[in-house]
């Protein structure tokens, strides 16, 4: 029986997008209570998993126990993906 590659396709892809926010849903929630934010707000302000991830890894930067000054030099080389993550976090303070 010959395969449907469009109909297989679809479905690869269904099963990829479906996984991806099970995993945005548990890393949301994950985020959330180390933080005052609800899953809600967490999900709308980082809705991709890249997004999650880099504010993670910058908030281990922060709450690292090394010095100000080496928490500075690691923020400003990952500066990229940080900026990001750190421009939603103080739109939501502010």
């Amino acid at each position: 029986m010959p395969i449907d590659w469009d109909t297989f396709s679809d479905e690869v892809k269904q099963a990829i997008d479906d996984s991806v926010i099970e995993t945005n849903d548990k890393l949301a929630s994950q985020l959330s209570s180390l933080t005052s934010l609800k899953d809600a707000e967490v999900k709308a302000l980082f809705p991709d998993t890249t997004d999650l991830k880099s504010c993670v890894d910058l908030m281990k930067i922060v709450n690292d126990a090394t010095s100000e000054q080496d928490k500075i030099n690691r923020i400003v080389n990952g500066s990229e993906a940080f900026a990001k993550a750190a421009l939603r976090l103080l739109q939501k303070l502010l």
